[in-house]
């Protein structure tokens, strides 16, 4: 998948859209303990998506951000057809 396809899907499969609210839920709905964090008070830098290709599925990853440092990642794994497979939500 080129830069132009990868994209495309992006911008088609809504794929921002979907990293910011199932990461927002998840942060909402565990606890800081469940999440293995000291607090709530993290975002994602949706500015810098990567993006994985492994047959037949994509993975979108971004940094989970706690002041300024990044310590852990969140991804979402879509089929081709851009249908959710799974998601990862990994703090170092």
């Amino acid at each position: 998948m080129n830069e132009i396809q990868t994209k495309d899907f992006i911008d088609s499969n809504n794929v921002k859209e979907i990293l910011s609210n199932s990461f927002k839920s998840i942060v909402e709905n565990n606890t800081c303990e469940d999440l293995n964090l000291s607090n709530k008070n993290i975002s994602i830098d949706l500015n810098h998506i990567q993006c994985d290709l492994k047959n037949p599925f994509i993975t979108f990853k971004c940094k989970i951000i706690n002041q300024d440092k990044t310590i852990g990642f969140y991804s979402v794994v879509f089929e081709q057809t851009g249908k959710i497979i799974d998601d990862f939500f990994v703090i170092f």
